[in-house]
C-alpha cells in the first residue's frame, strides 16, 4: 500500500500587509523604549487599585496602593510609571508624601529610607480620563451588537501605566486587588477571584483578588451590562454577555480546550477563575483569566493556551515575545490534533508555515523586530513544529512540561527553554535554535535524483543542495519518499551541508523522489501547494456567522479555514460585498446593506461554501 502523509490542505494565500499583524489582530510596538529595564531599586509585590467608572462623562476616579520591597540600601525614593490621568495627592502609613508628575512619570520622596529587603506602601489618588495610546488605555462605549462596553485594554508593551501608577515592566509581577464601582446597572469584570460584591447609592463596587504575581500587560477590567452566564462543564468557567447573544457559535468548545490543555502542558495554574467578557474590541487579548476573544475558534484556543504560555510563564523582555505568541499559535495547532485528529494538525501546520513562506518574511524570531508580526507566530510555531519532528513526541511533550514545571510563575528566556529541551531529548540543541531562532531566513532545496538497477534492487542517489542566498545551511534530518508503481519507502537524510549525497537501496523501479513528503520543514516551495487527499477523516462543517440577522457587522466563522474569501450575493445574484476572512480578522461590515436575504458564499484555494444571512437596518426594526 502507498504511503501517504495524513495531510489536507485548506489554505488561501494571501499578501500579508506591511504592518505584519499576527494572529490577534494586536497593532504594531516595538520601539527601543519597550524593552525591560529589568532589575531596579524595588521590586513590586502587589497593587490594590480601586477606580469607580463615569461613563457619562468618561472619567475616573482612582485611588492605588503599591507593595513595594527595596532592593538596595538607603532607598529615599522612587519613580513610577503614570501617563494621562492627573494625580492628587500621595501617602504612607506615616503620612503626605512630596512628589513629581511629570508627563511620563510621578517621583516621589519616601518619608523614611529603605534599608534592602524593607517594605512600604505607597498610595495615590487620582483621576481624569484615561489615554489611548498604540491602543492601550481605556476604551469607552464601544459597541458589541446594541451594547456598549468600557475597558482597559492590556496592550503591550505598555499598558498599566495609562491606569495608575506602577513600574509598568513586564519584568517586574506583582498580585493585584481590583475595586470597581459601576452604576449599579452595570457589571464590573477584572483579572482573578470576585471576592466581595458591595451596593451603594445607585452604585455596584466589584471587588476582584489575584493572589499570584502576573505582569501588568495582562492585567484589565471591562465594564458593560452583563449577564454572568456559567459554563455548562465546568462551572468555574464564566461567559460575561448578554441575553441576545448566543456563546454556543464561539465557546461551545472552551471545555474541551481545557481539558486538551491540562493534559498536554500541565493543570490550570490560576485557580479554576477563568471569565470570558463580550466586549467591543476588533483584537483579541490574553488578559489574565479574563481574555478578550469575541471571535472562532482557533483564536479562543490561542488565547486560552496563553494561561500557560505568556501568563504562567513569561518572557523576561520582548524580543523573546515568541515565547508566548509562538506557543499560542502552536496550541491552535495542538487544539486542531486534540479535537479533530493528527490530519487535522498536519494540515493546520502546514497552512502555517505556507502563509509564513509566502509573507517574505525572513527575519529572525529573536530578538523580535516586531512583536505581533508572523515571524513571532507563524514562525515562532514553526520552530515548535520542527522541534517536534526533531527529538520525537516523548521528548517533545516531556520538554514542554519541564519547561511549565521549572519556570512556573517567573521569568524566562529561549536558553532555560533550550536546557528543557536538552534534558528530555538527551540531545544538544544549540545547532537547531542557533539556526532556527537566532538566524535568517529558511532552506531552499534544490533535489535530483537518478536510480540504477543492481541485481533485484534498485540503487537511487539522491542529492540535494541548500541555494538560498540568506540565512546559514540548516542542518535538519530530511525525508525522501521514493515511490514506485505498487510501492514506496521512506528515507532520511541527515542534510549538514549545503550540497550533499547519498545512496539508498530500495527493492523496486523508482518512479518519484519527493522531499519532505510530510511537510516537516519549513521552507521555500511550500507555496506551490498540494492537492487536497480524499478520504478526510474529520468533518468540515458550514460556515458559522452571527449575529444573524444583522444591522452592521457580522463574525464568519469557518472552522479549519484560517482564511478565506467572502462575498455576499443579494437575492438577484448580484455580488455586492466582497472580504477577505483570516485569524487576525473575523469581521465583515454589512451596513451599507439595505434590509433583506442574502447569501455568504466562502472559498479557500480548495474549499467551497455558503451560509444565509438576513440584514435588518435599525430604523426597520
Amino acid at each position: 500500500m502507498l504511503f501517504h502523509c495524513m495531510l489536507l490542505l485548506m489554505v488561501s494565500l494571501m499578501t500579508i500587509p506591511a504592518s505584519d499583524v499576527g494572529h490577534d489582530g494586536k497593532a504594531d510596538d516595538f520601539s527601543s523604549d519597550a524593552l525591560s529595564r529589568g532589575p531596579h531599586s524595588f521590586d513590586a509585590l502587589h497593587y490594590d487599585v480601586s477606580l469607580e467608572i463615569f461613563e457619562g462623562i468618561e472619567e475616573i476616579a482612582g485611588t492605588s496602593g503599591l507593595l513595594l520591597q527595596s532592593e538596595e540600601s538607603n532607598l529615599t525614593g522612587i519613580v513610577l510609571d503614570f501617563k494621562g490621568m492627573t494625580i492628587d495627592s500621595a501617602w504612607d502609613a506615616q503620612g503626605a508624601l512630596s512628589f513629581l508628575q511629570e508627563s511620563e512619570t510621578v517621583s516621589v520622596d519616601l518619608n523614611s529610607p529603605l534599608n534592602s529587603g524593607d517594605t512600604v506602601t505607597v498610595w495615590f489618588s487620582y483621576g481624569g480620563s484615561p489615554i489611548i495610546q498604540g491602543g492601550s488605555g481605556f476604551h469607552w462605549n464601544m459597541e458589541l451588537g446594541n451594547h456598549l462596553s468600557h475597558y482597559s485594554v492590556g496592550m503591550t508593551p505598555h499598558s498599566g501605566r495609562y491606569m495608575l501608577p506602577c513600574w509598568d515592566d513586564i519584568y517586574d509581577k506583582a498580585s493585584m486587588d481590583t475595586h470597581l464601582t459601576v452604576t449599579d446597572t452595570l457589571y464590573a469584570v477584572s483579572c482573578g477571584e470576585l471576592v466581595d460584591v458591595e451596593t451603594g447609592s445607585g452604585t455596584t463596587t466589584y471587588h476582584w483578588h489575584h493572589p499570584q504575581e502576573i505582569s501588568l500587560y495582562i492585567w484589565a477590567i471591562a465594564v458593560s451590562d452583563f449577564i454572568v452566564v456559567e459554563d455548562s462543564t465546568y462551572g468555574w468557567i464564566k461567559y460575561y454577555t448578554y441575553p441576545d447573544v448566543e456563546i454556543e457559535p464561539i465557546f461551545g468548545k472552551v471545555d474541551r480546550m481545557i481539558d486538551c490543555f491540562e493534559a498536554t502542558y500541565c493543570a490550570y495554574p490560576w485557580n479554576q477563575n477563568l471569565g470570558f467578557p463580550f466586549v467591543g474590541t476588533s483584537g483579541f487579548y490574553e488578559h489574565n483569566t479574563i481574555p478578550f476573544t469575541v471571535t472562532g475558534e482557533s483564536i479562543v484556543a490561542h488565547e486560552i493556551s496563553h494561561h500557560w504560555w505568556g501568563n504562567y510563564v513569561t518572557e523576561e523582555d520582548w524580543p523573546e515575545i515568541w515565547l508566548a505568541e509562538g506557543f499560542a499559535t502552536y496550541s491552535e495547532a495542538l487544539w486542531e490534533e486534540w479535537e479533530y485528529g493528527f490530519e487535522a494538525y498536519t494540515n493546520y501546520m502546514f497552512e502555517i508555515m505556507q502563509g509564513y513562506v509566502a509573507s517574505g518574511k525572513v527575519l529572525p524570531i529573536v530578538p523580535a523586530t516586531n512583536y505581533w508580526g508572523t515571524t513571532v507566530y507563524d514562525k515562532g510555531a514553526s520552530v515548535l513544529h520542527m522541534l517536534r519532528y526533531v527529538i520525537g513526541e516523548d521528548a517533545f511533550f516531556d520538554g514542554l512540561q519541564l519547561y511549565l514545571a521549572d519556570n512556573a510563575y517567573s521569568s524566562t528566556t529561549t536558553a532555560d527553554l533550550i536546557d528543557a529541551f536538552e534534558a528530555t531529548s538527551s540531545m544538544q540543541l544549540d545547532w537547531f535554535f542557533d539556526t532556527w531562532v537566532y538566524d535568517y531566513a529558511y532552506p531552499d532545496y534544490q533535489l535530483s535524483w537518478e536510480s540504477v538497477q543492481s541485481g533485484s534492487n534498485w540503487e537511487v542517489s539522491i542529492s540535494v543542495e541548500q541555494i538560498q542566498t540568506l540565512g546559514p545551511v540548516f542542518e535538519m534530518p530530511v525525508e525522501f519518499l521514493i515511490e514506485g508503481t505498487e510501492k514506496d519507502t521512506l528515507v532520511v537524510m541527515w542534510n549538514n551541508i549545503q550540497s550533499q549525497e547519498e545512496t539508498y537501496t530500495v527493492s523496486f523501479l523508482p518512479q518519484e523522489v519527493t522531499l519532505d513528503p510530510c511537510h516537516n520543514i519549513l521552507r521555500s516551495g511550500l507555496v506551490s501547494g498540494i492537492e487536497e487527499q480524499e478520504g478526510s477523516s474529520y468533518s468540515k462543517p458550514p460556515p458559522v456567522i452571527f449575529p444573524n440577522p444583522a444591522h452592521s457587522s457580522v463574525v464568519i466563522l469557518w472552522q479549519h479555514h484560517r482564511q478565506f474569501t467572502a462575498r455576499v450575493f443579494d437575492l438577484s445574484g448580484r455580488c455586492v460585498l466582497k472580504g477577505r476572512i483570516s485569524s487576525a480578522s473575523t469581521t465583515m461590515d454589512v451596513s451599507s446593506l439595505p434590509s433583506g436575504c442574502y447569501q455568504v458564499f466562502v472559498e479557500s484555494s480548495i474549499s467551497r461554501d455558503s451560509a444565509p444571512l438576513t440584514v435588518i437596518r435599525q430604523g426597520d426594526r
